[in-house]
């Protein structure tokens, strides 16, 4: 399965204008963008069947339930993309509480066995 957050990202760093009124700008949505494609790939990894969902080719668009001005920066460049013509997936990023058992090495020293 291909999809196409690579292109996503550069299409976000080097096409995305600079603010307009109102709106975030380029390089602030490309930094914050980057942070949830790291989200996006260790969900990715936990489960891959993940990408079962995304078309190949698709560009995807992160649209973060607790960042409202990303969310709309975004759903602008997906527009945008759609306008183009590119295969457009838009993944929904809602934050969850959830506990983890970290393990976390305990280091002890140990003397020479004869």
């Amino acid at each position: 399965m291909m999809f196409d957050v690579c292109s996503f990202l550069w299409y976000t760093e080097f096409n995305t204008p600079r603010a307009k009124s109102g709106s975030m700008d380029r390089d602030e949505q490309f930094r914050r963008n980057h942070d949830l494609f790291e989200m996006f790939m260790q969900q990715v990894l936990d489960d891959p069947e993940l990408l079962d969902q995304i078309p190949d080719g698709a560009d995807i668009i992160f649209l973060p339930d607790s960042a409202p001005a990303l969310r709309e920066a975004n759903l602008e460049l997906g527009a945008e993309r759609e306008r183009e013509g590119a295969a457009v997936t838009y993944v929904r990023i809602e934050m969850v509480p959830q506990l983890r058992t970290i393990f976390v090495p305990r280091l002890n020293i140990e003397p020479a066995f004869a």
